[in-house]
């Protein structure tokens, strides 16, 4: 596996990061036997799980400006975010999972802002596709098994905060890129699957117990 070309980064950071004013996310549903709400109040957003698993399919896209939060109840809960569309996915100000399982998944990359940042109890973002088997394993199951293989399109690029408190980070995507860092506590542990490669700047910080490349 190559690290990614310094000379190419601006240009894919760059393709990346011409944002323009969001809404919250949108056109969200529970689907394959799950249900919940999804409440706006202003800017901030709360879902709340009836149980313990939660699918939802977003048809809107799913981005986060600054000064907007997306709240994720519940304890323990696990929620598997779809995205659907043509645009990636830019979290710019705050999602917060608590002590939920947060997983989002957009096959044409998420992006991480300077001000934004993801906080849960366990972390797992992949720009890849997934399958109706797999959507319904979770729905029973609350797992992704076995871990989705990135696409050649997609790329995940962290310029704020991943932060977990007893789970893992993990990140799969066709390149991941980690401007400042992404933190677990001592039970979790960081993990990246990229299909193309990674790259870490001289000014990532990460912590961590355990260090695995899936």
């Amino acid at each position: 596996m190559k690290k990614l070309n310094k000379l190419s980064l601006p240009l894919v950071v760059g393709s990346l990061l011409f944002t323009q004013s969001y809404a919250l996310p949108s056109g969200g549903k529970f689907t394959h036997g799950t249900s919940g709400s999804i409440n706006i109040n202003d800017k901030v957003m709360d879902i709340t799980g009836k149980g313990q698993n939660s699918v939802i399919q977003w048809g809107g896209g799913f981005k986060i400006a600054n000064g907007e939060t997306v709240n994720f109840k519940g304890n323990g809960y696990n929620y598997l975010n779809i995205v659907y569309g043509s645009k990636s996915s830019h979290i710019d100000g705050k999602l917060e999972g608590g002590t939920n399982n947060i997983f989002l998944i957009n096959p044409n990359g998420i992006v991480v802002g300077k001000g934004g940042s993801i906080n849960a109890n366990r972390v797992f973002l992949s720009a890849s596709s997934i399958g109706d088997k797999e959507m319904k394993e979770f729905a029973s199951s609350g797992t992704v098994s076995p871990v989705i293989k990135p696409n050649t399109k997609g790329n995940i690029i962290n310029l704020g905060h991943i932060g977990t408190k007893n789970g893992d980070i993990i990140l799969v995507a066709n390149y991941v890129t980690n401007f400042k860092g992404s933190d677990s506590s001592t039970l979790g542990s960081f993990s990246i699957e990229a299909q193309k490669g990674y790259y870490f700047t001289p000014y990532t910080n990460i912590t961590y117990d355990s260090w695995r490349r899936a």
